[in-house]
Order: C-alpha cells, then sequence, then structure tokens
C-alpha cells in the first residue's frame, strides 16, 4: 500500500460522509467526560500562555476541536477535505482558520509554532503518521501541548462492530449493507482504506510514547456509541482506544 491511495482513499470517504459524519459519530456520555477532563486540563495550561494557537490536524467537521473555539481560543483546522471543512461551524467566540491542505505538505511548508496541536480520531488516517508527529513536536513551541485523542490500539472487538453497526443501523441505514460488505469482502474500498490503522496494520503505541515529549497524562478506552456498551467492555477489559496528552 502506498501513501497517494490512502489520501485518495481519504479524500473519496470525506465527500460521501461529510454531511453524516456528525451523526454517526456520537459517542456515549463516558467518552465525552474523558474528553471534557481532557479539555479542561489543557485550558488550565493554555491560560497561563498569551494569545494561544492551537492546530488541530485532520479536523474534519470539527466535532471535536470545536470546543476550544468555544473557550475563545484561535485555532488553525487543516484537513485534505473542503466538504469536511465547510460542516465546520465558528461558534463564534474564538478565531476559526480553516486550512484545506495535505497534513505532510501543510506541515512542510508552514512556519507557524502552536501552543496546541491536535490529533483528534485523524492518526489512524494518516498512512505515515510518524513523519506527521516528528514534525507535529517540531511545530509545538517550547511549553507546548500534543493532545492524542480516540486512536486505536487494535482493531475493533466484535462487541464494538455491533455497537457501530447498531449505530450505523439508526443514523445511517441506507449505508448499512455497503458498510458490511466492505468490512468483510472488500479490503481495498476506500472505506476500509481510509481507517487504515484500524482496519489494516496497527499504530506503534511504544513508538509513538517514545517520541512525545513529557507524558503528562495517557489513558485506555473502549470506544462507543451506548452506555451499556461501554460498561461491558470495561468489564470484559477491553480497552483498545488510547489518548495521550504531552508537553514539550
Amino acid at each position: 500500500m502506498d501513501q497517494e491511495k490512502i489520501i485518495e482513499a481519504n479524500q473519496n470517504l470525506s465527500k460521501d460522509i461529510a454531511y453524516s459524519y456528525n451523526s454517526e459519530h456520537q459517542f456515549c456520555k463516558q467518552i465525552w467526560k474523558l474528553y471534557r477532563e481532557d479539555v479542561g486540563f489543557i485550558d488550565n495550561i493554555l491560560k497561563t500562555k498569551t494569545e494561544p494557537i492551537i492546530l488541530d490536524i485532520g479536523c474534519g467537521t470539527g466535532l471535536l476541536s470545536k470546543v476550544f473555539l468555544e473557550l475563545g481560543y484561535t485555532l488553525h483546522a487543516v484537513d485534505l477535505s473542503q466538504n469536511m471543512l465547510n460542516l465546520y461551524k465558528d461558534p463564534g467566540k474564538g478565531k476559526l482558520i480553516k486550512i484545506c491542505a495535505e497534513i505532510e505538505k501543510f506541515l512542510k511548508e508552514n512556519t507557524q509554532k502552536y501552543d496546541l496541536i491536535i490529533f483528534a480520531a485523524s492518526l489512524h488516517h494518516i498512512y505515515n503518521y510518524k513523519e506527521i508527529i516528528r514534525m507535529a513536536v517540531e511545530s509545538l513551541k517550547e511549553g507546548g501541548i500534543i493532545f492524542i485523542f480516540n486512536e486505536p490500539l487494535k482493531k475493533r472487538s466484535w462487541l464494538e462492530l455491533f455497537d457501530a453497526f447498531v449505530n450505523k443501523l439508526v443514523h445511517s441505514p441506507k449505508k448499512v449493507i455497503p458498510t458490511v460488505y466492505n468490512h468483510l469482502f472488500n479490503k481495498n474500498s476506500d472505506a476500509t482504506l481510509a481507517d487504515y490503522y484500524l482496519n489494516n496494520e496497527k499504530l506503534d503505541i511504544d513508538w509513538i510514547k517514545k517520541e512525545m515529549p513529557q507524558i503528562i497524562r495517557i489513558q485506555f478506552y473502549p470506544l462507543v456509541t451506548y452506555s451499556i456498551m461501554y460498561g461491558l467492555l470495561e468489564k470484559l477489559g477491553i480497552k483498545n482506544w488510547f489518548s495521550i496528552i504531552a508537553i514539550k
């Protein structure tokens, strides 16, 4: 597999799912609680800085990073999909700068230094994620923060797949059959390739931890839509997703 195919798959998938993305990614209350705790922790650090600037890499529709705009921060939102960026709505409290670009090209050409760089459910879409992480760390100011959230350790368990199936059935019933078919039989579909480090290979979390600056917080958890499934997976010890906060 090569990088261009993964980029093309992400572009194609974004066109297909942009308008249903937010409704299909309604996480359970436990996930939102973890996220709010992380955001609160980061907000307390950013408050000590003068006019901090945030970079969201692979921002999508802004489902996760828009909370920082609501807190009044300046945020540079980068995504290779104009369809996704068009749906990123500025809540009007901070300053949103939307940039449509391929991630590696943007980081190579950009000279801005950031106080916070976010990978929110985006890292597993990036084929050359190791190079991107290295460039992201270089793009941090001293004292800057890397925030990685909702990234997979391995392929989803059958219980997680069932949760995803029910969610798809509720929010996008017409996509259920194509989704199941692609997952089971079409390993070269845009949907399968776009989530490359979820459906094909694994992110190397040991490498990621070594490349991070000082890790302040790391968490492991199930990522599902329904709270009852979250509770079941926790009891079974299935925590296939992770988040990291690290400070340079």
